[in-house]
């Protein structure tokens, strides 16, 4: 099916397909492709911010040309994919595949677990990598975006499994990395009641709003995917 696709859309240099999760045995969802225009930077940038959803590899045909000497960066712990397809969707045009491509199975527990070893060590060894993205032409505010994606999600993985102390400092490293118009803000608060975690709070949560307020050394993450009316009243 892929093949196909860049054969019925010759100018395409790769073509990206859906795929079915599943995690821990269980099926979760089918992931679709996102939505990508005619220009590489922007794509490469909304899939930094996650706007475009992330490429599982075997789910994804690329021309040789395109990739050249593009490679995974070696020796890092996590989202070492996110910058190889960062590099490459920046200089690709994308067709995409509707259609499940394969099943992808993963293991939550560890896929945590890659974010609790050396937590401050690893994050700055992925930053380091991640700023290496300049050399691509990807704005500034693409790779703080990002910066405050991954550092959030370490966060969450540190409190959800009762570490309140590593959970509290890797969101200083990402604090102010990603910020952005008002009207379009997500509060990402992680809640603290009685030392046990609730799941990640989203836009306009009063429990969100009075967590910020009383802690602001959590995060703040912009993303401009989300729309704040889309999550009134929920």
């Amino acid at each position: 099916m892929l093949a196909t696709a860049t054969k019925a859309q010759p100018t395409a240099d790769m073509a990206v397909g859906a795929f079915r999760r599943r995690a821990d045995g269980e099926e979760r969802s089918t992931k679709m492709p996102g939505v990508y225009t005619a220009s590489g930077l922007a794509n490469a940038c909304a899939y930094l911010d996650g706007r475009i959803r992330s490429i599982a590899v075997g789910s994804a045909l690329v021309s040789r040309r395109v990739i050249g000497e593009t490679r995974f960066p070696v020796g890092l712990a996590y989202d070492e994919d996110t910058l190889f397809w960062a590099r490459v969707i920046a200089k690709a045009s994308v067709a995409v595949v509707r259609q499940p491509i394969f099943t992808y199975f993963v293991s939550a527990e560890r896929s945590d677990d890659r974010f609790t070893v050396r937590s401050a060590g690893r994050f700055l060894e992925w930053r380091l990598a991640l700023r290496r993205l300049r050399s691509c032409g990807i704005a500034e505010r693409s790779l703080k975006v990002r910066e405050g994606l991954v550092a959030l999600k370490i966060a969450r993985v540190h409190y959800a499994r009762g570490d309140f102390r590593q959970g509290g400092k890797i969101p200083q490293r990402g604090r102010g990395r990603a910020t952005g118009g008002r009207e379009r803000l997500a509060l990402h608060a992680l809640s603290i009641e009685g030392h046990s975690t609730a799941p990640v709070l989203g836009f306009g949560r009063p429990t969100a709003t009075r967590l910020m307020a009383s802690r602001p050394d959590l995060t703040t993450i912009w993303q401009p995917a989300m729309d704040p009316q889309a999550h009134a009243g929920r």
